[in-house]
């Protein structure tokens, strides 16, 4: 794939919740096609870079897994601001994870304005057997719609749905970038899906980063 970076959109994606969700396993799963049992859980912060293509686009995926600790949960913050997109996972098999999303929720939303952002909810672990479930799909499918958030379930240790959070979560980027194209130039027309566009949308969203400083 072509690398070149003035063709390239470049996003910064967010692996946020509690301790021992999957996030971690999550990006191994993603960016290196791998899954390890035995994975253990982020000290600080960590991330990887994937390449894709997407609808004819080429897209960096920079995509950082934070810590679920409470000890470390000031370092992550820090990272909120100049993202484009969030992907905030729970574990199935753990009401008490589920119960913490509203405050992830708060806590970003005091950071950035989560409306501006891509956004996807995620219940993890879905190959548990049925007496370890503690979460319903149901519950998860409410809260998500609620809050007017895409939601999936996965297991990451089966390799199901990890591929379309993704995917979700790269439309809803590339949606919001167009949205602030139409926004600044004050057309409520929908735009073309042509070169020009694209262009548009890199540009946007290049300056976007540029008045936000990464850690």
């Amino acid at each position: 794939m072509d690398k070149n970076k003035d063709n390239v959109i470049k996003y910064k994606i967010l692996l946020l919740g509690n301790t021992q969700v999957g996030k971690t396993s999550m990006l191994k799963r993603f960016c290196d096609e791998q899954y390890n049992e035995d994975t253990l859980s982020t000290i600080g912060i960590d991330a990887k870079t994937k390449f894709i293509n997407h609808k004819d686009r080429k897209i960096q995926l920079d995509i950082w897994d934070t810590a679920g600790q409470e000890r470390f949960l000031s370092i992550t913050k820090n990272t909120y601001k100049g993202s484009d997109g969030i992907i905030l996972i729970y574990d199935l098999t753990s009401k008490k994870t589920f119960n913490s999303i509203n405050n992830w929720i708060k806590g970003i939303n005091e950071a950035i304005d989560i409306n501006k952002i891509g956004f996807v909810l995620v219940g993890n672990k879905s190959d548990c057997e049925d007496k370890d479930r503690q979460v319903s799909f149901e519950e998860g499918e409410i809260l998500a719609k609620e809050k007017g958030f895409p939601f999936f379930e996965t297991s990451v240790k089966e390799n199901i749905n990890v591929n379309q959070v993704f995917v979700a979560i790269i439309d809803k980027m590339l949606d919001l970038g167009i949205k602030i194209i139409k926004e600044k130039n004050g057309d409520n027309q929908k735009l073309k899906k042509d070169d020009k566009k694209i262009d548009k949308v890199k540009c946007c969203l290049d300056k976007k980063k540029n008045n936000n400083t990464n850690i």
